[in-house]
């Protein structure tokens, strides 16, 4: 019997299913079984292929990893040996959202830092949509001022594909250590229940009177560290154009 290539396409990015079909795939498999609810295939790639590509690393670590398959529609890993080459699927009713958004983390505590942060945060989504062309067009969302945390504002958190948090420090601790906004803090706790860490950038402006640096770190997480508010445009565009690379949201 001959065999039956079915090609596969990994979903990290805003790009619907139409559209990711449109680049290269990222997985081929051979379908052995199907069941309502279920996919049992082997993949055809080399081994090595697989162990180096971003969608394996992100399994490893416990991620849910999702696949659109040709002709099938979306599923998620459940079970994958790298020696039989064989791939357990299950069927997913619909596709775990991401929206083409910036979600930015204000506080009202200090608000000239978060209201210049927003204003540069403005330019920068406005020059990438005009300069840039995204796949989609980004949106801004978030305040900032201090929101209420209600399930609209943690529902924007999950679906954002980036969260830009404003870490400038607020107030100085018992020992002088700068502290952010617990606001911002709690948001970002929210963040990193539905966010990978690459996903976060962190940026904190200077204070006068205050120095030091945000006091804990997010692994993986991005931090930029604002000497001068003059180059805060240009270091927070070049940031953001390298992580919505990384989503392929752009090229450059």
């Amino acid at each position: 019997m001959a065999i039956i290539v079915l090609r596969a396409w990994y979903l990290d990015s805003v790009l619907s299913a139409s559209q990711v079909q449109q680049r290269a795939p990222d997985l081929r498999l051979s379908r052995t079984g199907l069941l309502k609810t279920a996919m049992r295939a082997d993949f055809l790639d080399d081994v090595e292929q697989v162990k180096a590509s971003v969608w394996w690393q992100r399994y490893l670590e416990g991620e849910l990893v999702e696949f659109y398959i040709e002709g099938s529609g979306a599923y998620s890993i459940s079970n994958l040996d790298l020696i039989s080459r064989e791939i357990y699927f299950n069927k997913r009713a619909a596709l775990s959202i991401t929206e083409p958004a910036i979600y930015f983390c204000g506080q009202s505590d200090y608000p000239d830092s978060s209201a210049t942060l927003y204003q540069a945060l403005q330019t920068v989504v406005e020059a990438i949509n005009r300069h840039h062309q995204p796949v989609l067009p980004l949106q801004l969302q978030g305040s900032p001022e201090t929101p209420l945390i209600d399930a609209a504002l943690i529902r924007k958190l999950k679906q954002a594909l980036l969260v830009v948090a404003d870490v400038t420090p607020v107030q100085v601790n018992g020992r002088g250590r700068p502290l952010p906004s617990p606001q911002v803090c709690l948001e970002l706790g929210y963040a990193l229940q539905s966010k990978r860490p690459e996903q976060l950038l962190l940026v904190q402006l200077p204070r006068h009177g205050i120095e030091g640096s945000f006091p804990f770190e997010v692994e993986g997480s991005s931090f930029l560290k604002i000497g001068d508010p003059h180059h805060l445009v240009d270091q927070l565009g070049a940031e953001l154009l390298r992580l919505l690379q990384r989503h392929r949201v752009i090229s450059l």
